[in-house]
């Protein structure tokens, strides 16, 4: 055996003799001299970031919308609520219905028209009706009757329908002669 094979021996023999020889706060001193640890930092890729910041964006904007659509029935109701208590005006439902009915058709007429030229005589009548209109909302619920202010509501509705119907017809018509005269048959 060679000297380094008999000491290695003779340490393996004798190693408890020797650890017990160690002063005490030997690793306290060792431990006090060594650099505090580095916290590591770790990076995040910027695309990862991103992918985060979308996903939670449209997550938002999904529920917002979601939660806006859920408030908007109950919005009108409140708001329906609302003004009947404010103005004690019943509503009524037939009256909301034709309301409805004829603005969207109204409103279909109206769009029509804007193509053609209307005379001060024809708007006239058109914004007279609508007057006359806005004044039964104003008197609805103050009159004993309320049955007949709705009633006349919706007759002045189907005047104002049939008189724009009338006239995008007279209209419509001239505009199609015109057309027919300018074509001249060879």
């Amino acid at each position: 055996m060679s000297e380094n094979d008999q000491m290695k021996s003779f340490f393996e023999k004798h190693r408890e003799e020797f650890d017990d020889q160690n002063p005490p706060d030997l690793w306290k001193e060792i431990e006090g001299k060594l650099p505090e640890p580095k916290k590591e930092v770790k990076m995040v890729p910027l695309r990862v970031v991103w992918r985060v910041a979308a996903g939670v964006a449209i997550l938002l904007s999904t529920a917002w919308f979601f939660n806006k659509e859920v408030e908007k029935p109950r919005n009108l109701a409140d708001s329906k609520q609302d003004t009947e208590e404010e103005n004690s005006t019943p509503i009524y439902p037939e009256l909301a219905e034709a309301d409805f009915y004829y603005q969207t058709k109204i409103n279909q007429a109206g769009e029509a028209l804007h193509n053609f030229e209307l005379s001060e005589e024809e708007l006239g009548t058109i914004e007279l009706l609508e007057e006359e209109l806005d004044e039964l909302r104003e008197t609805l619920g103050s009159e004993p009757d309320d049955e007949q202010v709705v009633e006349a509501m919706i007759e002045i509705y189907r005047l104002k329908l049939s008189l724009m119907e009338d006239l995008l017809y007279q209209l419509q018509n001239q505009h199609h002669d015109k057309e027919d005269i300018s074509v001249v048959p060879l």
